[in-house]
């Protein structure tokens, strides 16, 4: 072979693998290299102005978010949060115990979101649910990932979709002029419905014949709102539930 012919072999060769080289870029957390799953905050309507949306938080740092409905960001937008962010929230749900949680905090209140979270354990994402009566460590845990959701430096990826709309939770099943409450146990029932009189005009219309401790109730709805005397329900240490009557139509 000819000097010539072996050098201009040599130089395209060199000429290809440089060229090869240019074109292998690092890859960054993006939509096209998340990672891995590790943590998940899902937030359901309510009969309000709930903020609902979904949150995933990936190994590498990247977290996706998509806004459906009542929060600033509407559509799927993310973000890259630190390697000590991610390790706090490594600490923090390792402490928990995560997997002696009940996969599913069952609720009387069709009122309030449907909360869940989510932690990669092993090859699968075990997902807690639930409303109002969660341990206080869950809600840490979700306070964490809620802080993360709540930060700037969002970038919008995609806007929300015209078909992707939600619709309010449908509440026309609903009379809010009637509450179906219950007592805990050892309350006295007498006294508490002399207080409540008072403070909210409510009255008994009937006692719940199938739920011990039910009773149907009323209030003044030309001086108080359903969802003020709803609240106060359900702040009231001697309630357990409390919800609007359910009519079929």
């Amino acid at each position: 072979m000819r000097p010539f012919t072996t050098i201009a072999i040599f130089f395209t060769a060199s000429l290809l693998v440089l060229s090869s080289c240019k074109t292998k870029q690092p890859t960054t957390a993006t939509s096209s290299a998340q990672g891995e799953e590790l943590y998940l905050l899902s937030k359901g309507p309510c009969f309000g102005r709930c903020p609902v949306f979904s949150m995933t938080v990936y190994d590498n740092g990247l977290v996706k978010y998509k806004g459906t409905n009542f929060t600033k960001m509407l559509g799927t937008y993310e973000k890259i949060i630190t390697a000590e962010e991610l390790t706090q929230l490594a600490e923090l749900f390792e402490a928990s115990d995560f997997a002696a949680y009940s996969e599913n905090y069952e609720s009387l209140l069709p009122d309030l979101p449907l909360v869940k979270v989510g932690y990669a354990m092993g090859d699968s994402m075990r997902i807690v649910m639930g409303k109002e009566t969660r341990p206080a460590s869950l809600m840490t845990l979700q306070n964490a990932l809620d802080n993360i959701a709540n930060q700037d430096g969002w970038t919008l990826i995609e806007p929300l979709q015209v078909d992707e709309e939600p619709v309010e939770m449908v509440e026309d099943n609903l009379d809010k002029s009637q509450i179906i409450i219950k007592h805990k146990a050892g309350t006295q029932v007498p006294m508490w419905f002399n207080d409540a009189r008072e403070a909210y005009g409510i009255r008994i219309i009937d006692q719940v014949a199938d739920q011990k401790g039910a009773w149907q109730i009323s209030y003044t709805t030309s001086k108080f709102s359903p969802e003020e005397v709803m609240e106060a329900l359900q702040s009231d240490p001697a309630i357990i539930s409390a919800e609007f009557l359910k009519v079929n139509k």
